[in-house]
């Protein structure tokens, strides 16, 4: 298994940026990545290269290059890409594993002519929570992310637990979950990863990109 220039395989890469370590692994990588800039900086840029490769900004084009050659081709970070329609949303794309629930699923068999429904709902089960995220919208270009996660353990809501708002490796919003639930209000177009924290592990994490109409 060929290795990266910090020392870690590309396969455990995959898995980090997937969201699919475990929590003992993830607590691994993040400590070697806290200790090496060069690799968070060449970790984030594949991140945004395999998502979309516009999102590279002014990164140096031999980076990108190598970004793109470096890491599995078919890697899909996306768990949901929407875009806004007429008066709602239209489901894009979503990654294995991820569940899109009622309304969404209605929408991509809705005929040409039907409105697109004004939101969805994606869920993705980690080995500590499960997480569903609704992405409704509120006006021409403006959305509400609502984050519910659940403890599978306790069959009840996630206590002790945030979720942080993360855009271009920039911190957004960290609320608090309470009764297993928080809102991110007035949510423009862009990508964002949400990600769940208890006594600061990171428990689950989801990526997804909004168009504007």
């Amino acid at each position: 298994m060929r290795k990266n220039e910090f020392g870690m395989q590309d396969i455990d890469v995959a898995a980090y940026l997937e969201g699919k370590m475990t929590d003992a692994s993830r607590e691994e990588f993040d400590r070697r990545l806290r200790n090496d800039a060069v690799a968070r900086d060449r970790l984030a840029l594949a991140r945004r290269v395999l998502g979309d490769r516009e999102d590279a900004g002014d990164a140096p084009a031999h980076l990108v290059n190598e970004a793109v050659g470096r890491y599995p081709k078919a890697l899909d970070i996306l768990d949901l890409v929407i875009s806004f329609a007429v008066r709602g949303i239209e489901i894009v794309s979503f990654s294995p594993g991820t569940d899109i629930m009622t309304p969404a699923q209605a929408g991509m068999v809705r005929g040409r002519d039907a409105a697109a429904p004004p939101l969805v709902v994606v869920s993705r089960t980690f080995n500590r929570a499960r997480v569903d995220v609704q992405v409704e919208r509120l006006g021409q270009s403006l959305c509400q992310i609502t984050v519910q996660a659940r403890d599978p353990d306790r069959d009840g809501p996630l206590e002790n637990a945030r979720v942080e708002l993360v855009s271009g490796g920039r911190e957004l919003a960290s609320n608090p979950l309470k009764a297993g639930t928080t809102h991110f209000e007035d949510v423009g177009p862009g990508r964002y990863d949400l990600i769940v924290r208890k006594k600061d592990a990171v428990i689950g994490r989801m990526t997804i990109k909004i168009a504007g109409a």
